[in-house]
C-alpha cells in the first residue's frame, strides 16, 4: 500500500470516526431535549434510532452507552401521561434487559446500576406487591453505584429520590432524600453543563427537591425551586398543571 493509499484510509477512517461521535451527541442533546419538551414522538423516534445502533453492532466499548440510552428512554416514557399504562411494563422490562446487558458487558458502569435501580422504582410504582423483591435490589445497586461513582450527581439525584419514596422506617424519609438532593444540586454546579452524555438530572433534583420543601411546608423555597425547574423545562405541563397547583393548595391549607 502507497504512502498516499494509506494517508487517504486514514483521512476517512477519522472522518467516518468524528462524523459518529457528532452523531451521538446530537441525538442525545435531541433525547434530552424530547423528555424536557414531554414530546412522546420525538422519544419514541429517538429510541427507533438508538434500537437501530444497537443492531449495527456497535463497538463493544461504545455499546453500554447505547443500551443505557435505550433504557433512559423508555424510563422517561413511563412516567409522561400520554404513555398509555398497558405500555408502561414493556418498557420497564426492555429498560432493565438493557441495563442488565450494559453491566455485562462494564461492571463499573456506575450510571447504569443507578439507572437500573430508578428502573426497578419505575415498577414498584406501577405494582407497589414488587417492592418485597425489587426493595432490596435497588438498595443493593444503588449502593454498588455510589461506591463506584460517589461524586456522579445523576447518581446522587437518584439516590435521593429513592429516599423520598422509602418510609423512614426502612432507611429514607423526607430529611435524608433533602439532604442527599441538595448534595446532588451541589455536584450539579461543579459539572459543565455542556459534559458530554450522559448529561441530565438537573431539573430532576430541582423538581424533587420542591416536592420535598413542599411536604415540609417551606412553600417560598419550593417556589423557588419550581422556577429553577421550569426554567430548564419551561414546557413542564408536570409542574405547571400539577405540582405548582399542588403547592398552591397546601400553602392556602387545603386539603
Amino acid at each position: 500500500m502507497t504512502h498516499l493509499m494509506e494517508f487517504v484510509m486514514c483521512a476517512v477512517l477519522i472522518s467516518t470516526q468524528s462524523d459518529s461521535v457528532s452523531e451521538w451527541a446530537s441525538l442525545t442533546v435531541k433525547i434530552e431535549q424530547a423528555y424536557l419538551n414531554e414530546d412522546v414522538p420525538a422519544l419514541r423516534s429517538h429510541r427507533a434510532e438508538l434500537l437501530r445502533m444497537l443492531a449495527g453492532n456497535p463497538p463493544a466499548n461504545q455499546a453500554p452507552l447505547v443500551r443505557y440510552a435505550i433504557a433512559y428512554v423508555d424510563w422517561r416514557m413511563v412516567f409522561l401521561p400520554s404513555v398509555a399504562d398497558n405500555e408502561k411494563d414493556g418498557l420497564l422490562d426492555e429498560a432493565e434487559a438493557q441495563l442488565q446487558s450494559a453491566i455485562k458487558a462494564n461492571a463499573n458502569f456506575a450510571e447504569a446500576h443507578a439507572l437500573l435501580g430508578s428502573v426497578w422504582g419505575g415498577k414498584i410504582a406501577q405494582s407497589a406487591l414488587r417492592g418485597i423483591l425489587l426493595g432490596p435490589r435497588i438498595g443493593s445497586t444503588m449502593g454498588r453505584a455510589r461506591s463506584l461513582e460517589p461524586n456522579n450527581p445523576r447518581v446522587v439525584v437518584q439516590d435521593g429520590i429513592g429516599a423520598y419514596h422509602t418510609p423512614g422506617m426502612f432507611g429514607g424519609g423526607v430529611d435524608k432524600a433533602e439532604r442527599i438532593i441538595r448534595q446532588a444540586i451541589a455536584l450539579f454546579d461543579k459539572e459543565p453543563v455542556d459534559k458530554a452524555w450522559p448529561n441530565w438530572g438537573r431539573f430532576d433534583a430541582h423538581v424533587w427537591l420542591a416536592q420535598i420543601l413542599v411536604k415540609k411546608g417551606n412553600f417560598v423555597e419550593a417556589r423557588a425551586e419550581y422556577q429553577r425547574a421550569l426554567a430548564l423545562s419551561p414546557k413542564s405541563g408536570w409542574i405547571t398543571y400539577m405540582l405548582l397547583p399542588e403547592l398552591e393548595k397546601a400553602a392556602k391549607g387545603k386539603p
